[in-house]
């Protein structure tokens, strides 16, 4: 009889297989899969179906976890085990009822002015990477909508985008307005590269398809570490922070929450509210010039009782 390990490990390895073949994984999201699963092979005890709440609650418990990474390895696990619930290797999902370790709410980490020039002049010395990194900066787009970004989205005339959303569908989400400087570099890519039709950013090995999200995020990191931007992995300096930046230096110019959450495409305001967390301009001049202590209370001046 199959050792309960071996067991469990054959059905990872089936099941990495499975999803690369399928193309819904690339090949660092294979390997990040693979390690977390097979982890949890090599530390489980029991056969396939007989793993329970209390192996998946042990396995997320391991001492030294942060809460990031015992939501990811929970995730992983939970792919997992539909999986073999639908393959028939289990009767029910062990997972399902496991919650996932709160995490603090992170604020966004926005580039300064000085630090997002730095990055496209970075950036320039490669036209595709340049107009990406204009896209996320001015346009506030995520990595997956550039990558799914075709020519035809492109409104020269009425000087308008039309943005493919983040969703599995990939459907029109939204249009936006171009910006003087990212209408001039996009004319420039599209008829430099003799664009006419498909995607926006072609792979380069020839294929004929997109760019992927993770391939648009590396060609940003790498234009963050030329301008010396980002220093080390884990500095919270990814490709997303351009799409903070846009919607910081929104705020900044006092635009209405309510218009920054149209350009952002956020289906919850609240969202948009967390660009709002930890700043300060303009508050500390609201609220400054009262005193409640060491004598009279005075308030600013024009200040009505």
């Amino acid at each position: 009889m199959t050792a309960p390990e071996t067991d469990i490990t054959r059905l990872v390895l089936r099941y990495c297989s499975e999803k690369s073949k399928l193309g819904e994984w690339n090949a660092r999201s294979l390997v990040v899969y693979r390690s977390a699963l097979l982890d949890f092979a090599s530390t489980t005890k029991v056969p396939i179906d007989r793993v329970t709440r209390h192996q998946v609650i042990r396995f997320l418990e391991r001492e030294g976890l942060s809460p990031a990474y015992r939501r990811g390895r929970l995730s992983r696990l939970r792919g997992f085990c539909q999986w073999c619930v639908i393959n028939k290797h289990m009767r029910s999902d062990p997972t399902l009822g496991v919650k996932p370790p709160r995490q603090a709410a992170l604020l966004p980490r926005a580039l300064s002015r000085d630090e997002a020039q730095a990055v496209v002049k970075a950036a320039s010395a490669d036209l595709r990477t340049e107009v990406i990194v204009l896209l996320m900066l001015q346009l506030g787009l995520r990595r997956v909508e550039v990558s799914r970004a075709e020519v035809g989205d492109i409104d020269f005339r009425k000087s308008t985008m039309l943005v493919r959303g983040k969703g599995a569908d990939g459907g029109i989400s939204a249009a936006l307005p171009l910006t003087d400087e990212v209408r001039e570099a996009l004319r420039l890519y599209v008829s430099t590269e003799g664009l006419t039709a498909g995607p926006l950013f072609l792979d380069r090995r020839g294929t004929g398809r997109g760019i992927s999200a993770a391939h648009v995020g590396m060609l940003v990191v790498e234009a963050f570490r030329e301008a010396g931007v980002k220093s080390h992995n884990g500095d919270g300096r990814s490709a997303h922070a351009l799409r903070h930046t846009c919607a910081q230096d929104l705020f900044d110019a006092g635009v209405e929450t309510r218009v920054v959450q149209k350009v952002l495409r956020h289906a919850s305001i609240r969202n948009t509210e967390i660009y709002l967390r930890g700043e300060v301009g303009g508050l500390r001049e609201a609220m400054e010039g009262r005193r409640y202590s060491r004598g009279q209370l005075t308030r600013p001046e024009g200040a009505e009782g």
